[in-house]
């Protein structure tokens, strides 16, 4: 699995947090092998109840909604950034990489 070069720094500082200024965009991190629902638990539920779809795509945040952030981290991943909208089951992009999406979502401070 190929993850993004900023996400392990990002998820360890802000693990499970909501480092961000209110963007309407992204809302919190989702926490790292802690807390109630860890990325772990939760990417292993989304595999079971939404099959292949979700194998190459790892949740790392969601917005004000719920909607789920991923990242892609298949073997030739692309490091896209994608918006899972669940009570509508449909998929967006949100950024070409991890990095630009940081870019253009305001942080606290």
């Amino acid at each position: 699995m190929r993850v993004a070069t900023g996400i392990p720094r990002v998820l360890s500082a802000d693990n499970g947090g909501w480092p961000l200024a209110e963007s309407g965009m992204l809302h919190g991190f989702t926490a790292v092998k802690h807390g109630a629902l860890p990325i772990e638990r939760l990417w292993a539920d989304l595999r079971q109840g939404g099959g292949d779809a979700f194998d190459e795509w790892m949740p790392f945040a969601h917005d004000p909604g719920g909607n789920l952030f991923l990242l892609h981290v298949g073997r030739e991943s692309t490091g896209a950034v994608r918006v899972y909208l669940g009570g509508e089951d449909r998929w967006m992009p949100a950024a070409d990489s991890f990095e630009q999406l940081l870019r253009v979502v305001p942080r606290d401070g």
